[in-house]
């Protein structure tokens, strides 16, 4: 009886995470962000030297991945452990904003170091 009551934990516990754990949190990658909110999520980058932002829809987790649409309409999958996203051939760390404010805060500090080392 005792394994049964262990088994039956266990199935409940391994399960598909939420869309709404990381709701209002977003991913600094670079001169690149994820932002995660009312389970959708926005990507933000640079065109023309502006700061842009497009609503990209849902989104999916899984307790190790995030999948998001990418900039080209494909389906991207981000690692929660370590994430890396590529983008423009360059591997970029991910950092964890908790907030909106923070996450622009991250990503105009991130986009003005690039500027400033001549990689944009």
């Amino acid at each position: 009886m005792k394994y049964i009551i262990i088994l039956l934990t266990s199935l409940f516990l391994v399960s598909n995470a939420s869309a709404g754990e990381i709701d209002g949190k977003g991913l600094v990658c670079g001169p690149v962000g994820y932002f995660f909110d009312n389970d959708i999520h926005t990507f933000h980058h640079v065109r023309n030297g502006e700061l842009r932002k497009s609503d990209k829809g849902p989104y999916s987790t899984t307790p190790k991945r995030i999948n998001v649409k990418a900039l080209s309409g494909n389906y991207l999958t981000i690692e929660r452990e370590n994430p890396v996203v590529y983008y423009n051939n360059n591997g970029y760390d991910c950092k964890l904003a908790i907030d909106y404010s923070s996450f622009i805060l991250m990503l105009k500090t991130n986009l003005e170091n690039i500027r400033n080392s001549n990689k944009i």
